[in-house]
């Protein structure tokens, strides 16, 4: 076979967030002009649709909906009922997460998502949110890396999020309230829009998990939480997703970041194997000005899925790339470039979309590549880079 090709419905997408690019949230984190994307959003849909792009990763923004406690904003109301018809006119199909790391500032009165009266208030938001918006909703993810959070909020100390605390038992009690939201948020998505719902967890390459057959996601948890007892907690999530979002960048060696493509195809299979549910990549991207090593890191990871698909028969229903947008790196500002589109942060923020971008334009014009483009990236593999990332 002279070509890697990729179902006619496989998605093709790019992703982003509110607080890292929309610009001018009132979340729980200092305000950031970041991209701007609030501002010019139809300017991006439209390199969206120029790139051919099927699929965009966004968010809807919690403290957007609720900035005071029980009172909606209707003018972001009207925002996202003209910022998603937009997108769906342009055919795309849309991935929404409902938390991204940032909250309303007032829900750390109650103390944050270590009180069970935050899930009741975050259940209320997605239940607004699916009578409200449910129809342009193709798939929900309803909390982006709920390890990552808690692990960040309560274990690294001041590290971006708050509280900024350092205590293992407050992550446990975190960890048991997003556990408990991401449940409930099923069922009330279930109850009111036909949207796929999922998680977006981070997954590093994980050879033990592979090597004794844990759960990826009671393994994370114990790791974060330091507790083997509370490892089965997380199974309740099993019937409650209809598809896993996976977020995945690179094996770590010795502290240091590292491309490794197969192990995409190692955690998907993985997943699969336990699951039986789809899989959707929504992230995975490397950060580096340099095009030839990103559209190199682009086409392993790709040729990686393929080879998923195929040989090991999972079902995958798409990819975005992390970001489609460029825009602040959490604790790390705007120095690491992911972006398909760059932005003029510190200018009159001008887009201009990267080479990188018009060759995965190509590729999703194309349905997939030619084994000489894998070929030629194969060349590159052991000399990419994750520039400015820890």
């Amino acid at each position: 076979m002279s070509r890697i090709l990729f179902p006619g419905d496989f998605l093709f997408g790019g992703g982003i967030s509110d607080y890292q690019h929309f610009g001018g949230t009132k979340c729980d984190l200092p305000e950031i002009p970041a991209a701007k994307h609030a501002k010019y959003f139809e300017h991006d849909f439209s390199i969206l649709e120029e790139l051919g792009l099927n699929a965009f990763r966004t968010t809807i923004e919690w403290a957007r909906i609720e900035p005071s406690e029980d009172k909606i904003d209707e003018s972001s109301v009207r925002f996202y009922h003209d910022y998603f018809s937009l997108l769906k006119k342009s055919g795309i199909t849309t991935i929404v997460t409902l938390h991204h790391f940032t909250n309303p500032k007032w829900i750390h009165k109650y103390g944050g998502w270590l009180s069970e009266k935050t899930v009741t208030k975050f259940i209320e938001y997605v239940d607004f949110v699916c009578q409200e918006f449910g129809r342009y909703i193709d798939y929900c993810l309803t909390i982006n890396e709920p390890t990552i959070y808690a692990q960040l909020a309560y274990l690294s100390g001041s590290n971006g999020l708050p509280p900024y605390r350092k205590d293992p038992k407050e992550a446990r009690q975190c960890l048991r309230n997003l556990d408990e939201a991401i449940r409930k948020s099923y069922e009330a998505i279930h109850e009111t829009c036909k949207a796929k719902v999922g998680v977006a967890h981070d997954f590093g390459a994980l050879p033990l998990v592979l090597q004794d057959g844990k759960s990826i996601f009671s393994w994370l948890l114990q790791k974060i939480s330091g507790n083997p007892r509370y490892t089965n907690h997380v199974e309740n999530w099993e019937n409650k997703f209809d598809f896993c979002g996976v977020n995945y960048y690179c094996k770590t060696f010795l502290g240091k970041a590292l491309s490794h493509p197969e192990g995409l195809r190692e955690i998907c299979r993985y997943i699969f194997e336990k699951y039986r549910k789809p899989i959707l990549i929504t992230e995975n991207g490397l950060p580096n000005r340099n095009d030839a090593q990103k559209s190199a890191y682009l086409m392993l990871h790709l040729k990686s899925l393929a080879d998923s698909m195929m040989l090991d028969k999972t079902d995958i229903i798409g990819y975005c790339w992390w970001s489609f947008l460029h825009g602040y790196e959490w604790r790390l500002g705007y120095k690491p470039f992911f972006a398909l589109v760059d932005v003029d942060i510190d200018g009159i923020y001008e887009r201009t979309p990267t080479r990188t971008a018009y060759m995965y334009g190509e590729v999703v014009k194309n349905q997939g590549f030619s084994l000489e483009q894998f070929k030629e990236s194969q060349l590159l593999e052991s000399s990419l880079k994750f520039e400015d990332w820890p």
